[in-house]
């Protein structure tokens, strides 16, 4: 069957277009003849699942399928810059966390003692703000090329 597919309520579809719904129909028929042909349809909406958000769908996909130390590193990520400056993310980013631990991998290692003291002080707390306190209590500078699986 050429591009023939069914969908979770076993709906047939081909090329995009409805075939047959069985459990549509036998609703429709036993709505029609319980409230009559113009309230049947008002009932068979009410009836019907709810329409959820493909935003709110992908969020609970990506929630089950990426651990929440995964997430914070994504998130991480993505706002690196403004959390630590343009010059110090041309030389730094985030490449794991563990145990409420972010290990931020560094380009060269005499950027390792750089980026402690005030600096890393600093860093934390913009890093606190974005995770929050209780995902994460520290952050560590590694060497680049030290690889992590999150």
């Amino acid at each position: 069957m050429d591009n023939e597919y069914y969908n979770r309520n076993k709906v047939v579809y081909r090329r995009g277009k409805q075939l047959h719904d069985p459990v549509s129909d036998l609703y429709r028929k036993v709505l029609n003849d319980w409230y009559g042909t113009e309230r049947s349809s008002v009932e068979m909406a009410s009836h019907s699942p709810k329409t959820i958000h493909i935003k709110a769908l992908l969020e609970d996909v990506a929630k089950q399928a990426v651990s929440w130390q995964t997430s914070l590193l994504i998130k991480l990520q993505n706002n690196w810059e403004k959390i630590v400056g343009k010059q110090i993310a041309n030389i730094a980013s985030p490449v794991a966390i563990r145990y409420h631990v972010v290990y931020i991998e560094v380009t060269h290692s005499a950027w390792l003692n750089e980026l402690s003291g005030e600096i890393k002080d600093k860093i934390l707390h913009n890093v606190i703000k974005v995770c929050g306190e209780k995902n994460c209590d520290d952050i560590k500078f590694v060497p680049q090329g030290r690889r992590f699986k999150n």
